[in-house]
């Protein structure tokens, strides 16, 4: 095997693979170059978001993206993450079209390390914050939703945590929430909600948003990130994992690696 030809193909390979794994409405890995994020950078080619002149802004000095992504389990992430790690910082992303609202069943989720509370993602339109979720967003030191209120018991700490959210207002008026928190790693990426973990849910009047703003508002220095924001229409659009052809071409990549160092 010619392993010189064979790992551009695979490469190739594998970037097709993971670009097809969901039809996302939205979707930030946040892999700008390290740096303030309160400027006209967005994220980098290949990526979905909404409106290629929506980038991050009003954002504070404190808003940075740093190296390295946030990982869970098989979850597919690419690029940095973004560090609100300093009191009081917040910064907005503007979509191009208006979501939620009467018979809309959405999918949100994110990576966040929150060691404090009032620390989350905010659904927002006109200045009006709808939603928000996060470590804080219920009662408590604890991770949940705020509106409908919702207290997982699952602590606020520096680990590294996995939220969905299924926004379901298909019932007129009011519409019902639900929130996953760490699912079982086998759920990911298939079916029609994550299994294991743990899951609250409630209901909401029915509401719309057009931006979404990252926030930490604690007041306290504490550490906040957040990684790999998607939107979807269903859960496997949220929670993509490589193919299992994408596993066989990164063994095959290891084996071809280690045949061309041996004849080196």
């Amino acid at each position: 095997m010619n392993i010189r030809l064979f790992l551009p193909v695979a490469v190739t390979l594998l970037a097709a693979s993971a670009s097809t794994q969901a039809a996302l409405l939205a979707y930030d890995p946040f892999n700008q170059a390290p740096g303030p994020m309160n400027d006209t950078r967005s994220s980098g080619a290949g990526v979905v978001w909404p409106g290629a002149t929506n980038n991050w802004f009003s954002g504070s000095a404190n808003t940075v993206i740093s190296t390295g992504s946030l990982s869970y389990g098989p979850l597919l992430t690419g690029g940095n993450q973004a560090n609100l790690d300093n009191s009081g910082s917040s910064i907005f992303r503007a979509f191009d079209t208006t979501f939620g609202g009467d018979g809309s069943d959405l999918w949100i989720s994110f990576l966040i390390v929150g060691t404090a509370d009032n620390t989350g993602i905010s659904l927002f339109q006109v200045g009006a914050e709808n939603n928000f979720m996060g470590a804080g967003g219920g009662s408590g030191q604890t991770i949940g939703l705020q509106n409908p209120n919702i207290n997982t018991g699952v602590a606020v700490g520096p680990a590294t945590h996995f939220y969905a959210i299924r926004l379901n207002m298909t019932p007129a008026g009011v519409g019902t929430h639900t929130i996953y928190v760490d699912p079982a790693f086998s759920s990911l990426g298939n079916g029609a909600a994550p299994t294991g973990g743990v899951t609250g849910s409630g209901t909401q009047a029915d509401f719309t948003w057009d931006r979404i703003r990252l926030g930490d508002f604690n007041g306290s220095n504490t550490a906040t990130r957040f990684d790999e924001f998607r939107m979807g229409n269903t859960w496997a659009d949220v929670s993509p994992v490589p193919e299992p052809s994408t596993f066989g071409l990164l063994a095959l990549m290891t084996v071809g690696m280690a045949a061309r160092r041996r004849r080196a």
